[in-house]
């Protein structure tokens, strides 16, 4: 499980830079139909934001500490969630990449704790660079018919 999370830690950070370096991509926002794909990417990492949520300050309320442990892969999903929305390709990639590790790392465990842990990012991992890769040809289509 600690490879999961500093691979997040990593994914985030290298996302991060490309989009201070680069910004948010711009092909994707005049396409309607490639930012409704990234709106509902968003949705199982939402989803997955509030189980997390609740188990950690739940915890906390009945007085447990450890329900901290469930805000550190609160704060990457939404970080990830956040870098995915203004750079889908890059975003999509990080998601799918931190979905298979965090698989790998709750291999032994049942099924509902993959489906918790690792299926939005995969799902959401797979709509956001689809998006990102539909709006990169859509784009390249328009130039190349430009010329």
């Amino acid at each position: 499980m600690t490879n999961a999370i500093l691979l997040s830690i990593i994914s985030i950070a290298v996302v991060g830079v490309v989009v201070l370096r680069y910004g948010r991509d711009r092909r994707v926002k005049s396409i309607g139909w490639v930012q409704a794909l990234m709106i509902v990417g968003l949705i199982p990492l939402g989803l997955q934001g509030l189980v997390l949520a609740l188990f950690g300050f739940a915890e906390m309320a009945s007085g447990v500490l450890s329900g901290l442990q469930h805000l550190v892969p609160l704060a990457a999903t939404v970080l990830l969630a956040f870098l995915a929305w203004k750079r889908p390709i890059e975003g999509g990639v990080a998601l799918l990449i931190v979905g298979l590790t965090t698989l790998a790392a709750w291999y032994d465990w049942g099924a509902m704790a993959k489906m918790i842990m690792a299926a939005p990012q995969l799902v959401s991992g797979g709509l956001f660079l689809a998006g990102g890769l539909a709006a990169w040809v859509i784009s390249r289509r328009k130039q190349d018919r430009g010329n």
